[in-house]
């Protein structure tokens, strides 16, 4: 039996970020909304203080260069998703598994340029790639151990060799980068932000998930899912 992800095995791992404040914080909370908007190639440094309303000097002070911010951002979001994952608690019910799904997809979407700029980062700032996808292989192999802890408990079928949980896992975590640029490509989203529409992006998401997933769960599980999914939609 695969271990159980434990709260002491994520703690160790998720090391918060320097906590910004102030006008950094200001600084690095505008850099994600218009990369998200506008793409991390359109976003100049001198982009950045001219919406905030500072100098450029102003924004040099606490950010050298664009790769900064970028880390900062990354260090964010990387916190917050292993916090997504922290949060999950044993049993895994049919709710917290749909909880703990819409956390991590929430985060996701809400780092989306990210995903949609990875040649940026193999071009302009490949240690910090690196250091995404070393945490990209944890996520997976985190997945890996939820969905083994679904079979174990009989809500889940198991994966049929050749295939393993972990490539499975590995399916999934690709498929949500793929669907998160695919929202960003097809519907326009990233240039039309909002509550609304950030939750029916996140409805849609969790949809795409359960239709990968839903021919390995029993009647009873997919119907509890499925509703539980329909409960959040926008």
């Amino acid at each position: 039996m695969v271990d159980k992800v434990s709260t002491a095995e994520i703690d160790q791992n998720n090391k918060r970020a320097p906590e910004l404040t102030g006008r950094a914080a200001d600084i690095l909370a505008l850099s994600i909304e218009l990369f998200n908007n506008s793409g991390i190639q359109e976003v100049s440094t001198n982009k950045i203080s001219a919406e905030l309303g500072i100098s450029p000097g102003n924004l040099h002070y606490h950010f050298k260069t664009k790769v900064l911010i970028l880390t900062a951002a990354y260090e964010q979001m990387e916190f917050e998703l292993r916090a997504a994952v922290s949060e999950i608690s044993f049993p895994l019910t049919f709710e917290k598994s749909v909880i703990w799904q819409e956390n991590v997809l929430s985060c996701l979407w809400r780092y989306r340029f990210f995903f949609s700029g990875l040649d940026f980062f193999m071009q302009r700032a490949p240690k910090l790639l690196a250091r995404f996808t070393k945490f990209q292989d944890w996520m997976i192999e985190c997945l890996a151990k939820l969905h083994e802890d679904r079979i174990n408990d009989g809500t889940m079928r198991p994966v049929f060799a050749p295939n393993t949980t972990l490539q499975f896992a590995a399916n999934v975590w690709m498929l949500w980068l793929a669907w998160i640029r695919w929202e960003m490509i097809n519907t326009g989203i990233s240039t039309k932000p909002g509550e609304k529409n950030d939750r029916a992006v996140i409805y849609r998401l969790l949809k795409h998930n359960f239709s990968l997933n839903s021919a390995y769960y029993g009647k009873r599980a997919s119907e509890a899912i499925s509703a539980l999914i329909e409960a959040r939609a926008p």
